[in-house]
């Protein structure tokens, strides 16, 4: 049956609201409870696939149910099931090992994911003097600043603040590391928001469950205390590092989710370069080595704007960074996602937050953080600057090493089950499902990193090859070519890019009609949409923006940024879903009926230029996933004992029974739906509500001959029985010869036997 995906949301991200805590904030180990339990899942090569035998499976289920119980997005027995793993391969090149993700806890790994953390007591003064002289030699400091730093360490102006011989070896280890000398800066300094050096940093018992750490500010005078809990006494002081950096980010007006997000993701990175200095400190073993380890996992099986052979923190090869015995119920788009899921960190609001001294230093290392300012904001921005350039920091070759410390291993091919037998070129819709015959054209590790975005010239060239493959009659391509160049149209729509990408739409019916809802205000905000780059919370290929507020805030199109640089006939197509979006939380309906649309336009796109899907970009590829989603997808029978009629066109089931409308490739679906149901932003839709559509919907749905039942005051509402009257009829938007035909320029095929 294979991995067969669920809808796991029903409570998803139910907004836990807790008090504001200005001058508290902290440094959560989401998988605590869960640390000696998890290293059993590490499995032979080729060992037979199934749930873990024993205790240790319920305890760690249990512990990760408790501790993230949102975080689901599937219920696969095997996630390895149709992977390919191998040992790492020192032969190959940098990039062909970062294009063989996930990486995998196998066999190898027991050093640093060992099942039991040794006991550990606290360290004299000696001891921790040790410590930090062997690491201050690692990084090969000059004699004469290890006596410095010694000295520092011996101080009583460093002990009164830091007491605990462990924490100050954890600080002074950062003694002239770019950027990390920030943090002593700050602790010692009062390079922080106070203007003052920190009262103390200490153990002591925090009191909050599944807490490392925590930053107090104290309301008589600003002035900062760190606290690690007593718990961590017996860490190493390589381990408390990423916790010392981690806390030195906080501090100054409130705390958001991400400021949070942002300090975990710093951290990690800083352990990461820890590793690199001291690889040896990856197999310490204890409660902290094993959680940082998992959460550098969690950092090397991410992707984002560098493309796929870089590291990033905003998405992942196959949509999951813990693949593997024990991580199937636990799905996570990447660490960024690993950070959110936690409860704590998850009930503060995305509003993000101030940064200070100690942000600033951190930040700018990556392209593009020294324009954040000296007192650069945590938030999306933040977010997608460190993705863009993490990169630069963790690099491939700096990436491969530490997959070598950690013994992972490789996903060096996906082979899923295609119906069985060879796949013929010569395609029908009654024999469904259509699978690859060429998986490069769906592969995320194979994605090319996109360029820049088209100047003035390049988008009205692009705009004037689209239209001239079109249909259009040469006035209506004259007149779009006009308003390409035209002011109000260049004020709306300033990326050269997004204009020609919106006004490509003015070719198609009945996507013409976007036009209409961007430029002549047919839309709930009842003004003209700017259409925009935005840096969003999710990897969704758009979002809608309105001024609820009243504060000037454009309403607006958002594409997103992950998008940036992709051709403008891709980015098209995600305009097309950000017309039917609302700006608050999406209901499931709503962002079915959005991807729907946005899938039909691409193919509307795809049969002007059969070109656009050979792209292989990032976007490109999910597009393509997409329009294999729906190709596949049958309408519902209305009776629920009776297969779907194996040649219709719907979105809601599928065509001679098949259990996979994705077969050749990694994800399961049942159908359409399903699959948008399953994509990783689905963790936050909301399902407790049947909106009133947007009147775009309606003239949408109008062109095909669909007028659905289910209305209030004239408006269609995004309800289950408006999903079965589109899918009834979403013909109307697709023939068969057109299904046909996109199946061929997408070079799919069906199966033929054995």
């Amino acid at each position: 049956m294979g991995k067969q995906k669920t809808n796991r949301h029903a409570q998803a991200h139910s907004r836990r609201v807790s008090p504001r805590r200005p001058n508290l904030c902290f440094y959560v180990l989401p998988f605590l409870l869960a640390i000696v339990f998890v290293a059993p899942a590490i499995k032979p090569v080729g060992a037979v696939p199934g749930s873990p035998a024993g205790g240790a499976s319920s305890r760690v289920h249990r512990a990760l149910r408790y501790l993230m119980p949102t975080s689901q997005t599937s219920t696969d027995e095997d996630e390895l099931q149709d992977l390919q793993i191998a040992p790492f391969d020192t032969s190959l090149s940098v990039d062909r090992i970062m294009r063989s993700r996930p990486f995998i806890l196998e066999e190898g790994a027991e050093k640093a994911f060992p099942v039991e953390a040794p006991e550990a007591q606290p360290l004299t003064e000696g001891e921790a003097r040790d410590h930090l002289q062997r690491f201050l030699e690692l990084r090969g400091l000059a004699e004469s600043r290890i006596d410095d730093t010694l000295a520092s360490f011996d101080s009583r102006k460093v002990k009164r603040i830091v007491p605990a011989p462990t924490l100050r070896a954890s600080l002074l280890m950062l003694t002239d590391w770019d950027p990390y000398e920030a943090t002593i800066r700050a602790v010692l300094d009062g390079e922080n928001p106070s203007g003052e050096p920190y009262r103390t940093v200490d153990f002591d018992n925090i009191g909050f469950a599944g807490a490392i750490a925590t930053l107090y500010e104290d309301p008589r005078d600003g002035r900062h205390s760190m606290v690690v809990d007593s718990a961590y006494a017996g860490e190493p002081p390589v381990q408390l590092i990423p916790v010392v950096v981690h806390e030195s980010l906080h501090g100054g007006d409130g705390n958001s989710a991400e400021e949070e997000i942002v300090a975990n993701i710093l951290d990690t990175i800083c352990y990461a370069e820890v590793l690199l200095v001291d690889p040896r400190a990856a197999y310490q073993g204890t409660d902290l080595a094993f959680f940082n380890n998992l959460e550098l996992l969690a950092l090397l099986n991410s992707t984002g704007r560098g493309g796929a052979g870089q590291v990033g923190i905003a998405t992942s090869t196959l949509g999951d960074v813990f693949v593997g015995g024990y991580f199937g119920e636990f799905d996570y788009e990447s660490i960024r996602y690993v950070v959110e899921a936690d409860g704590f960190y998850d009930s503060l609001l995305n509003i993000g937050s101030p940064g200070q001294q100690t942000t600033a230093a951190l930040i700018a290392r990556f392209p593009g953080g020294k324009a954040l300012g000296k007192e650069p904001y945590y938030g999306e921005e933040m977010l997608a600057v460190i993705d863009r350039g993490v990169g630069k920091v963790i690099t491939p070759k700096r990436a491969v090493k530490l997959v070598q410390v950690l013994g992972l291993h490789m996903t060096t091919d996906i082979r899923e089950a295609s119906g069985g037998g060879r796949l013929a070129s010569k395609v029908s819709l009654d024999a469904r499902p259509f699978a690859p015959r060429d998986p490069a054209l769906f592969d995320p590790s194979g994605a090319k990193r996109t360029g820049k975005t088209l100047s003035e010239e390049a988008g009205r060239e692009s705009l004037a090859a689209f239209l001239d493959a079109s249909e259009l009659s040469t006035d209506a391509k004259d007149a779009l070519m006009a308003r390409y160049g035209n002011a109000r149209t260049a004020e709306l729509i300033p990326d050269p890019s997004l204009r020609a990408a919106t006004l490509m739409l003015g070719a198609l019916k009945p996507w013409d009609l976007a036009l209409g809802a961007i430029f002549d205000a047919n839309n709930p905000d009842g003004v003209p949409l700017q259409v925009l780059f935005a840096d969003l919370r999710n990897s969704a290929p758009a979002a809608r923006q309105s001024d609820t507020e009243g504060d000037g805030t454009p309403a607006a199109i958002l594409i997103n940024s992950l998008l940036f640089g992709e051709s403008p006939e891709l980015l098209a197509s995600a305009i097309v879903e950000g017309t039917l979006l609302h700006d608050d939380t999406w209901t499931t309906q709503e962002a079915i009926a959005a991807a729907l649309m946005g899938t039909l336009a691409y193919a509307a796109i795809a049969e002007v230029d059969p070109t656009v899907v050979k792209a292989k970009t990032w976007g490109v590829l999910n597009r393509n996933r997409d329009l294999v989603a729906l190709l596949n997808s049958a309408a519902w029978p209305g009776d629920d004992t009776a297969p779907a009629n194996a040649d219709s066109i719907g979105f809601l089931s599928a065509p001679n029974e098949a259990e996979d409308i994705l077969p050749g490739l990694y994800a399961d679906a049942t159908s359409f739906a399903n699959y948008v149901e399953t994509l990783p932003h689905a963790a936050r839709f909301d399902r407790h509500a049947d909106l009133e559509a947007p009147p775009i919907f309606a003239k949408f749905l109008a062109f095909a001959g669909i007028e659905p039942t289910d209305q209030f005051r004239g408006q269609i509402l995004l309800s289950e029985q408006t999903m079965h009257d589109v899918d009834a009829e979403l013909g109307g938007f697709l023939s068969p010869d057109a299904a046909l035909g996109l199946a061929r320029t997408l070079k799919l095929g069906v199966a033929t036997g054995s």
